[in-house]
């Protein structure tokens, strides 16, 4: 069940259309608050509660009276609390520029415990070895008690990380929709977030453009991504990616394979560009980066749209009919 946060924290620059929001001291130790100091007054933060899930949305709009498009931007959830850092530099630069962006909170990625049956199979070990190591009266005596039933199976969890993921992705793209309505609608990944992405582009239609910065593999799932566009025939696939990428050498092989796995499938709007320079990390100024985003944006999709409107756009001026010389058309 879907249901807003007690408090919406609006822009600091407009004034909230939340009923007497909740007003927390920015030295509490907040999250949300806290998150707020490192932004200026031009965004939004959006708290949502999904079951038992609770997480954020940051919304910058265009500055500008007519946008160019809006993004939803899905950052890498093996970047943790990291996730502002890694979008500062695209919510900062293409808001300038025409393009109004909400960033979703990433979702961390599963932890690798221990199976249940190898948690047992370990504890069943550990008795044993502690019955061996009693005297022979004792260990008779362990022996003749009756084992213990067998501990409850603890109650698998409500929602599935999958699930959970799902809802965090429906629900942005609901907030995305609602304001951006008649405008172009991206959906840009960063890392391991472009599975998601891509599976959230072919659930919302082939008008909905799809934006990979640097993508990879999820780390639970290590499925080639050049597999990613099989079902996307009909959509937009920018694709930009650093080389070398530092923790990722497989950055320019992997790049090079699904270039070649969308010539192979005939994807005429399927885009690659290599981000100039070297990748030192996530920073707040990255110009090579969001330059080439903004490039590409324009060049592929605003261009790409004023020829389809001239070319569907009938001819509705009569044709001026040539007089002769010292005459005029009445």
């Amino acid at each position: 069940m879907l249901k807003f946060a007690p408090f919406i924290l609006c822009a600091l620059s407009s004034p909230c259309l939340a009923t007497e929001p909740v007003r927390q001291s920015t030295s509490s130790g907040n999250p949300e608050q806290q998150l707020l100091q490192q932004l200026d007054s031009s965004h939004e933060l959006l708290t949502l509660e999904s079951d038992d899930d609770r997480f954020i949305l940051l919304y910058r709009p265009a500055m500008m009276p007519e946008p160019h498009g809006a993004l939803l931007i899905l950052p890498d959830p093996g970047a943790a609390g990291g996730w502002l850092g890694q979008t500062r530099a695209l919510t900062r630069y293409l808001p300038e520029h025409g393009w109004s962006v909400l960033t979703l909170e990433p979702l961390p990625l599963p932890s690798e415990a221990l199976p249940p049956r190898t948690r047992t199979i370990q504890t069943a070990l550990s008795s044993t070895a502690e019955v061996e190591t009693l005297p022979s009266e004792e260990r008779l005596e362990t022996s003749s008690v009756t084992a213990p039933p067998p501990e409850e199976k603890s109650a698998p969890p409500s929602v599935t990380h999958s699930e959970q993921l799902r809802q965090r992705l429906t629900l942005a793209w609901q907030e995305l929709a609602q304001r951006s309505e008649a405008q172009q609608q991206i959906i840009l990944a960063i890392g391991q977030s472009a599975t998601s992405a891509a599976t959230l582009a072919l659930e919302k239609g082939e008008e909905v453009t799809l934006v990979l910065i640097d993508p990879q593999p999820l780390q639970q799932s290590p499925t080639a991504l050049a597999n990613l566009f099989a079902p996307l025939s009909r959509h937009t696939i920018l694709d930009l990616y650093h080389a070398p990428l530092p923790g990722y050498p497989e950055a320019e092989p992997n790049a090079g394979q699904r270039r070649l796995q969308a010539a192979r499938m005939g994807l005429n709007a399927y885009h690659q560009g290599r981000v100039p320079g070297v990748f030192r990390g996530w920073q707040a100024e990255m110009p090579w980066l969001v330059k080439q985003v903004r490039g590409m944006l324009e060049r592929i999709l605003l261009q790409s749209t004023a020829e389809e409107a001239l070319t569907s756009t009938p001819d509705t001026i009569p044709p001026l009919t040539q007089m002769p010389p010292g005459q005029r058309l009445e």
